[in-house]
């Protein structure tokens, strides 16, 4: 899926507190959660947020222009979930 390669590769970050006001702008058009990583026995977890004009951004580590690497699903969804944000897509494979 070259989609979900861009969306890893592409360095273009948000902190959360941006995704909160863009979710509150309603500036949000999807959200995705996608596997990291090539060791595939670790799960790590990365968020992507496609923007209305069709930017893709990555949640960024605090205060850093890093990408934030959750070591669960449940991490990344608690973090969208306290931005507002009631829906977003789950990649279970990456590869596929």
């Amino acid at each position: 899926m070259p989609i979900l390669r861009a969306i890893i590769e592409e360095n273009i970050f948000m902190q959360l507190r941006e995704l909160k006001n863009y979710q509150s702008n309603g500036i949000i058009k999807s959200v995705t959660l996608v596997p990291y990583g090539e060791d595939k026995s670790v799960e790590a977890w990365i968020v992507s947020c496609e923007l209305n004009n069709g930017e893709i951004k990555k949640i960024a580590k605090a205060r850093t222009q890093q990408t934030k690497i959750y070591k669960t699903i449940y991490g990344a969804l608690s973090d969208i979930k306290a931005t507002g944000i009631k829906e977003a897509k789950v990649v279970l494979d990456a590869d596929k």
